[in-house]
């Protein structure tokens, strides 16, 4: 199967078992119950999707960290006292991934978000409304510490009617920028970032802020050495910045959220390292993928020189 099939396999899944069910909803109300049979099916189809990325994962890591991958057991289920958990921790010899299907629920919401805003930037030549999605973001952080078992899809919070919604989903497909593509990139960012924490032996201690920016520095480099679009990667990385804020850290840019800019530094990071190792560059280039590394290169020059970005000041 292909990885457009996964991505349609998923997004089915997620469409049926949660947002179909909010759309027929009175705005503000909460969605019909979801049904264990619902819960599996989204479960399987997450598995699946996470076995196709463990595959592209192995295919660009060392000999040992594939010996460690194989051995990973992801599991997926719900998470009653933490709807948003997802974490990494092992039992006896075998490592495990943990992930909520709530979490994955809400992932793709927020990855909604981020394609809704860029679709209208493209269609109307006006920049994304960044903030607004920080504010969703805050406002399911809310839902997290609050502990209500549901919330409102990004499309009817920001005030759209069912009809409206409907549209809104139809147009979005369209482009470049659809929502299935969005989501099995970023949960495949969060997956990265799990193995992170097993690859660099972080089990078992107290997990701060180094031990996340090093997990996710590992992540973004199976992204990019996976050949998947990294541009499309930032919703998790989002979401759990306004989960955990970082009090301590102003906010320094006005049209764009404090996180998205250390997302920015993180990728030009990682890409920074990446672009001057040899042994990346000559396995690009034994498999043919030179294009990949001028379209990310591309990718920076354009995030660099976009007037509208207070990261880049």
């Amino acid at each position: 199967m292909t990885s457009a099939s996964y991505k349609i396999l998923f997004t089915a899944a997620v469409i049926s078992t949660f947002l179909l069910p909010c759309i027929s909803k009175a705005q503000g109300g909460p969605p019909d119950r979801i049904t264990e049979a619902q819960i599996d099916s989204l479960g399987r189809s997450y598995l699946h999707m996470a076995q196709f990325a463990m595959k592209a994962f192995k295919g660009v890591s060392s000999a040992q960290e594939r010996i460690l991958l194989d051995k990973i057991k992801i599991l997926v289920g719900r998470n009653e006292q933490n709807i948003f958990a997802v974490y990494a921790t092992r039992n006896g010899n075998t490592p495990i991934i943990s992930i909520s299907i709530d979490f994955i629920i809400v992932s793709y919401s927020v990855d909604a978000a981020f394609v809704y805003e860029y679709d209208h930037q493209a269609r109307t030549g006006q920049p994304a409304n960044l903030d607004r999605i920080q504010a969703y973001l805050d406002y399911l952080a809310d839902i997290y510490r609050s502990g209500a078992g549901w919330f409102r899809s990004y499309l009817d919070w920001i005030g759209l009617t069912d009809d409206e919604v409907i549209a809104a989903r139809e147009q979005m497909n369209k482009n470049e920028f659809g929502n299935a593509g969005f989501s099995f990139v970023s949960l495949a960012f969060v997956l990265g970032h799990e193995i992170g924490h097993h690859v660099l032996g972080h089990i078992g201690q107290k997990i701060g802020e180094r031990e996340e920016a090093a997990a996710d520095e590992f992540s973004m480099n199976l992204i990019i050495k996976a050949g998947y679009d990294l541009s499309m990667a930032s919703g998790p990385f989002l979401l759990f910045d306004a989960i955990n804020p970082h009090g301590t850290i102003p906010r320094v840019a006005r049209t764009h959220p404090e996180a998205l800019c250390r997302w920015q530094k993180l990728l030009f990071v990682t890409w920074g390292h990446l672009k001057k190792d040899p042994d990346f560059l000559a396995k690009m280039k034994a498999e043919g993928r030179e294009k990949e590394i001028e379209k990310a290169s591309e990718l920076m020059g354009v995030i660099k020189a976009d007037p509208n970005n207070d990261c880049n000041k």
